[in-house]
């Protein structure tokens, strides 16, 4: 299954943070975007429903029921970013551009724009339509087509 909802890019630390806030019991709370919201910096039940789906992407979290619970997985940066192209539309794609385009160099973190639009084209076919147009499964819309390429760029040069 390809997941295709990403937060907004943050470091490794932001990543476990989050993580560790997700109940470790699936009944523990009712809404747990409610409880992200609550017991961190999340503002938006759309970005907390982004952050759960990525960290399920991940097997960070699971969902048992339809509630959310933190897994045991641990956070090892080799294995996130294997779980990161395998699990995200488009990760591989945009993952292959950024290795040959040499945009992968932890020492640069930051994509440019016009990078950034060089490749949402080189990799705009290999997404799925839901996300080029920017539409969901959920009732949240999602970001554009470029704006997710850009996250999921900057997520695998943090865990890549």
């Amino acid at each position: 299954m390809e997941y295709r909802l990403v937060p907004p890019p943050g470091s490794i630390e932001r990543l476990h943070a989050i993580r560790e806030t997700v109940p470790s019991d699936p009944n523990a709370v009712e809404d747990c975007c409610a409880h992200l919201i609550e017991h961190t910096d999340i503002s938006s039940r759309t970005v907390a429903e982004q952050w759960l789906v990525f960290l399920r992407a991940l097997g960070l979290v699971a969902t048992d029921g339809g509630r959310y619970y933190r897994t045991e997985q641990a956070i090892d940066r080799s294995e996130l970013c294997v779980a990161l192209q395998s699990n995200i539309a488009g990760a591989t794609a945009i993952a292959d551009w950024l290795s040959s385009n040499r945009l992968a160099d932890h020492d640069e973190k930051k994509v440019a724009e016009d990078e950034i639009e060089r490749l949402y084209q080189a990799v705009e076919s290999d997404l799925p339509r839901t996300v080029r147009d920017g539409e969901s499964d959920s009732q949240q819309p999602q970001v554009t087509g470029k704006e997710y390429v850009s996250r999921v760029g900057k997520w695998i040069q943090t865990l890549c």
